[in-house]
């Protein structure tokens, strides 16, 4: 085989190596771009949810804060009234405590507090006492915690998404110049280069495709 021929077949094998560089690499940055933005959503979407969550459950909180402060006062009130001897007032106080309350204090004067030093202090000390919007406030505050964890997850991988199309992106620059050169061994040089950012950033775009 004569060296203009050899030189013609090197350079068509140079073309096909180029052309499917570039067709990977034209894949592979709109699949990247693509789910850089889809997860870029779903961080959006769970931040978004997260601070949502945690408006209702400051809310919540201080709705909660004040039932449990008019328990304290109504028990407070119910305690004087008990060491003043005024069973009439008493058992008033005692019939408008709030139904949340009732449990709890129902539960704790079972446990003949004046008798047994054992009793916990306060109705508040047991376990029957857990005020709905308390509770539903922690809820809340739990799952803002996940979806916040949710979105910062999807952040790092919408970036890592990014980082990896920038590898392929460069292939695909450098697969595209390689073909302007005149000179073999800078073309060759400029390919091997694509070829080598297009594996790197396909190696980082597989695993979190994949994950």
């Amino acid at each position: 085989m004569s060296q203009p021929a050899s030189n013609e077949q090197f350079n068509k094998y140079l073309e096909i190596v180029t052309t499917i560089v570039l067709a990977i690499a034209s894949v592979l940055t709109a699949w990247g771009g693509y789910q850089a933005s889809e997860w870029n959503g779903v961080q959006s979407i769970s931040l978004s949810q997260a601070s949502g969550r945690r408006t209702q459950a400051s809310q919540l909180s201080n709705l909660g804060g004040q039932d449990r402060l008019t328990d304290v006062m109504t028990f407070g009130s119910w305690v004087e009234a008990m060491a003043a001897k005024d069973q009439p007032r008493a058992d008033f106080i005692r019939a408008r405590f709030r139904a949340e309350f009732k449990p709890a204090f129902e539960a704790w004067v079972a446990t003949r507090p004046l008798e047994n030093a054992n009793a916990p202090a306060t109705p508040f000390d047991m376990p029957e006492y857990a005020p709905a919007r308390s509770q539903r406030a922690a809820e809340l505050e739990a799952e803002a915690d996940a979806l916040y964890a949710k979105g910062a997850t999807a952040s790092d991988i919408s970036s890592a998404y990014v980082r990896a199309s920038l590898f392929v992106a460069a292939s695909l620059f450098f697969a595209a110049i390689s073909k302007t050169f005149e000179v073999r061994n800078l073309r060759v040089i400029t390919l091997g280069l694509a070829v080598a950012l297009l594996l790197l950033g396909a190696l980082s775009l597989i695993p979190l495709s994949v994950a």
